[in-house]
């Protein structure tokens, strides 16, 4: 797929296919696939060293791959060009190689693989669902960043962007790695049927992601209009404003995310395209609402931080709901 996706990309770039409606293909543009294929080979490692209940060394790696993402990014915002910038994901990937490097050329420890058809058959729904998820977690995501550049201008989009990079860094580097942690763990239990144990799971992550998250947030909101400022410039000003609200919605984040796999585990294949496309449908009235009532900066993030938490707090009850059910079911 990156051999056949990079020379669809040089057909199109070749043929000016692109170009005619206005997209001009930079030559970093080929490291997409490259980066695409990085992405999946850390993956696939990391599930490796999760199959062998390696957890320690998995979130270790979750680890490593944000920090070496942060650091290629501040370190690239010193060269010209950006390029570096958009490697980050690429350093990222290969940061969690690195980490993960004793599972290379051993996968899951020499254990014999059989392919089941039956058990393609049953993840495939789940796996159509997480795609069309993605799809529209991407289209609730670029809706705001669209929007504030055509009504706020270049400037607010990049104050909001260094907001968003940088308030749910919390969230990325500590909620991943309990995330990965935390769907291994719960599926060995669900298939194990360990019911008690699963329902114990769920509520000790949740409580211990709340004592967590409860004062690096709160310390987040009162003091991020000063700390902005102070370690990026006065020209950031606004963004310290921008990520004193947005803090409410990274709050719920850090919660919600490293549980809202239990969605997958439980079987549950429809939910991931339901919630994201609630996600996707909130954000779009509210951006339409904002765009005809002429909002402020202040109230349109303020409005997308409220919306943001309240698609993690449904998240997190459906989760809990579903987990009740199937529990209730099978026993």
């Amino acid at each position: 797929m990156c051999f056949l996706t990079t020379l669809m990309m040089f057909f199109l770039d070749l043929t000016g296919c692109l170009s005619s409606i206005g997209i001009t293909v930079r030559y970093y543009y080929y490291m997409a696939p490259i980066t695409a294929y990085l992405i999946s080979l850390s993956l696939l490692y990391q599930h490796e060293a999760q199959r062998m209940s390696d957890y320690k060394l998995s979130g270790l790696a979750e680890v490593i791959s944000k920090s070496a993402y942060v650091i290629s990014g501040v370190l690239g915002s010193f060269f010209s060009g950006g390029l570096a910038l958009i490697l980050t994901s690429a350093f990222g990937a290969v940061g969690k190689i690195a980490a993960l490097r004793k599972y290379l050329f051993s996968p899951s420890g020499g254990v014999k693989r059989q392919v089941s058809f039956e058990l393609i058959r049953l993840y495939r729904g789940r796996a159509v669902g997480m795609i069309l998820a993605n799809t529209m977690l991407t289209f609730s995501s670029v809706i705001p960043l669209y929007l504030i550049a055509s009504m706020y201008g270049a400037v607010t989009l990049g104050q909001f962007s260094l907001v968003m990079a940088t308030i749910f860094l919390p969230s990325g580097l500590i909620g991943s790695a309990v995330g990965n942690v935390f769907y291994q763990r719960a599926g060995l239990l669900w298939n194990e049927q360990e019911f008690e144990g699963l329902n114990k799971l769920w509520f000790e992550t949740i409580s211990r992601l709340t004592v967590y998250a409860l004062p690096v947030y709160v310390i987040a909101y009162y003091f991020a209009p000063w700390v902005y400022p102070f370690i990026f410039g006065n020209a950031w000003v606004e963004a310290g404003k921008y990520a004193q609200i947005m803090s409410v919605a990274a709050f719920f984040s850090f919660i919600a995310g490293p549980v809202d796999r239990l969605i997958l585990v439980l079987g549950v294949a429809y939910y991931l395209p339901l919630i994201h496309a609630l996600r996707l449908i909130l954000i779009t009235a509210f951006s339409y609402i904002a765009m005809r009532g002429e909002y402020t900066t202040v109230d349109f993030i303020a409005g997308y931080s409220a919306v943001m938490a309240f698609v993690y707090i449904f998240d997190i009850s459906c989760g809990r709901y579903f987990l009740y059910i199937k529990r209730s079911c099978d026993e």
